[in-house]
């Protein structure tokens, strides 16, 4: 097993925290997880692929996306900006939505701050998830958000791969 791939992953009640390093600089990493460009091609699992993606980056914009299930099924989400230090940290709050943007009472919603550490021409990435509650995080672990962001996060992996090999 090659452990420089590996995710660590940290739950508590209302947490959980995922830790990696990529083989690429910081600043690319950092475009990966800010432009839509990027966005659309990693961040759903390989099961359940984005549909739709649109991002106004920066504080107070809106990142609007949807997932669609081999089923045809769209899921959407949205989420708000709420701080962005370039190639350093993004902090958003992600929501369920509807396709037209309105927040979907009863679904989780998710404070995520992501940093980005430049060490020796690799990027350690920090994801930290934060619910509000016991009950929703477990209502997120539920819906199989833990191997469905491990996947997406494989995904980023791959795309990073085939940028930096151009």
């Amino acid at each position: 097993m090659d452990l420089s791939r590996a995710i660590d992953i940290v739950q508590t009640d209302t947490e959980i925290s995922f830790s990696l390093v990529l083989d690429a600089p910081r600043e690319l990493v950092f475009q990966t997880f800010s432009e839509a460009e990027h966005l659309r091609k990693w961040w759903g699992p390989k099961n359940c692929p984005v549909s739709s993606c649109t991002v106004d980056f920066r504080v107070g914009g809106e990142w609007r996306y949807s997932l669609r299930t081999s089923g045809g099924e769209e899921h959407w989400a949205k989420a708000i900006y709420d701080e962005i230090t370039v190639n350093e940290r993004i902090v958003f709050t992600d929501y369920f939505s509807t396709a037209e943007g309105d927040v979907i009472d009863g679904k989780p919603s998710k404070k995520v701050a992501v940093t980005f550490d430049d060490v020796n021409r690799e990027t350690h990435v920090n994801i930290h998830v934060q619910l509000a509650s016991v009950a929703e995080r477990q209502q997120l672990v539920d819906m199989g958000f833990m191997p469905g962001f491990q996947s997406a996060l494989a995904n980023l992996r791959e795309l990073l791969d085939k940028i930096e090999d151009k």
